[in-house]
């Protein structure tokens, strides 16, 4: 009679579990589109960003490299401008 009580509780355990994993798929399917697209212009934005930044990171690195060679001071605020006409800050 006790194997048979513990049958059923796993089979309880079982349907509990079942129906917790098809409510996840359904709040999952009902997602508002508009959720989806922000989450996509979110995405953009932030590859646009991480784009940017290897770009500023690139020219300063060539600026270091470059006043490493020669050995020579470098016009910081003529860098900056520079910096900023290339709409990076």
């Amino acid at each position: 009679m006790a194997e048979q009580e513990n049958k059923g509780k796993v089979l309880r355990q079982k349907m509990i579990g079942f129906m917790y994993l098809i409510f996840i798929v359904l709040t999952i399917i009902y997602i508002p589109s508009d959720f989806i697209d922000s989450i996509s212009s979110i995405n953009t934005s932030l590859e646009k960003t991480a784009q940017k930044i290897d770009k500023m990171n690139g020219y300063s690195l060539s600026l270091i490299e470059s006043a490493l060679e020669n050995d020579t001071s470098i016009n910081v605020d003529e860098e900056m401008n520079k910096l900023k006409n290339l709409k990076l800050l």
